[in-house]
């Protein structure tokens, strides 16, 4: 089969690998479509703070994101069988330890993540996966496998919701357009928030945001700033929830300025630059905040409602497809091509 593998920071090839064999109760499936995040990026740049220190181990089979028909199942898988439109967690449970075997396979002690850190565990740019049957989904048929390439960044940005305690009647700010902090946007209001703002830089994603469930949109490249546009908007009581997923030091700093007495942060994205020697912390205890790091949560199920029911509509953020044999052009370009793409899809199969 072929598979994007990164070799290096910088290095990629499209080129031939096993097809994978099910054990007992594995599952391979045919990807057809994964999506490239930002943490794929920075895994082929080697700017994310997790590959320079060593914790990605290259040469690694990126990919999270995906969505697909299972092709074979080992002979004691009983919940699949072929045919079956799937997804899959990111994080790939070892179904020995005392945890698992207890059944709480999302506390699994030798949990490998899905072709990122620390991980051997091939990702999704390939024309086929395999994952234990534990640790995958059918997808409900309201969905189509498009959309359904979109679960898991929307489980992302679901988990910084969640994490914040965004409920009815808050004024929450959701800053980065990517498809993690669009898709926080949409849940947010979904939960009940009564004014969602979200902050970025680019027109298209921000009027995105809008169309998503968004209240206010904020540029960040304009002259007035984030801070005060929310205080005029909240008469001057600042909002009760944020979810910071640009990765941005600089916008992590000016969130601060946004957050009202007892606000919960949420810190979903990766952080490339450093902060500055002068971050003024003290903005954090004189408002009582509340800061908690998400990477994620096993909310599948329930982001896969909301966008089944209607509740919760990502189509918009799906703004390319490509083939997979364009795939390592795409993912080399896939910085400079995010000025005017949300989510990039590449088809791995037909």
């Amino acid at each position: 089969m072929k598979a994007l593998i990164i070799e290096a920071p910088g290095v990629a090839l499209f080129t031939e690998r096993p097809k994978p064999e099910p054990g007992p109760r594995d599952v391979v499936s045919r990807v057809v479509y994964s999506g490239i995040c930002g943490t794929d990026q920075g895994i082929f740049s080697g700017a994310v703070s997790f590959a320079k220190d060593g914790s990605v181990k290259f040469p690694v089979r990126a990919g999270h994101e995906w969505s697909g028909v299972v092709e074979s199942i080992g002979a004691d898988v009983s919940a699949f069988k072929p045919g079956d439109r799937v997804v899959s967690d990111t994080g790939v449970s070892c179904g020995e330890c005392a945890n698992c075997v207890n059944g709480d396979i999302y506390n699994c002690r030798n949990s490998r993540p899905l072709g990122t850190i620390n991980s051997w565990y091939y990702g999704s740019f390939a024309e086929y996966i395999l994952i234990p049957e534990w640790n995958m989904h059918h997808l409900d048929d309201r969905i189509s496998l498009k959309q359904a390439a979109l679960i898991e960044p929307a489980t992302i940005g679901m988990a910084g919701v969640c994490a914040a305690g965004v409920e009815e009647g808050d004024s929450v700010l959701i800053t980065g357009t990517g498809a993690v902090g669009l898709s926080a946007a949409a849940v947010a209001k979904a939960f009940g928030a009564k004014r969602v703002f979200i902050a970025g830089r680019k027109p298209f994603k921000l009027e995105t945001g809008l169309k998503i469930g968004a209240d206010t949109a904020i540029n960040l490249t304009e002259s007035e700033s984030m801070s005060a546009i929310v205080m005029r908007e909240t008469d001057g009581k600042g909002v009760s929830k944020i979810v910071e997923t640009s990765g941005s030091a600089q916008v992590f700093d000016q969130v601060l300025d946004c957050a009202g007495r007892c606000c919960s942060v949420a810190l979903v994205g990766f952080y490339e630059d450093k902060f500055n020697e002068c971050f003024n912390l003290d903005r954090i205890v004189l408002k009582n905040m509340v800061i908690r790091g998400v990477t994620g949560m096993p909310l599948t199920r329930q982001v896969m409602e909301l966008m089944a029911n209607g509740t919760v509509d990502l189509n918009p953020l799906i703004t390319s497809i490509f083939p997979a044999e364009k795939a390592v052009e795409v993912l080399t370009t896939a910085k400079k091509r995010s000025a005017e793409n949300i989510k990039i899809l590449i088809q791995m199969t037909g």
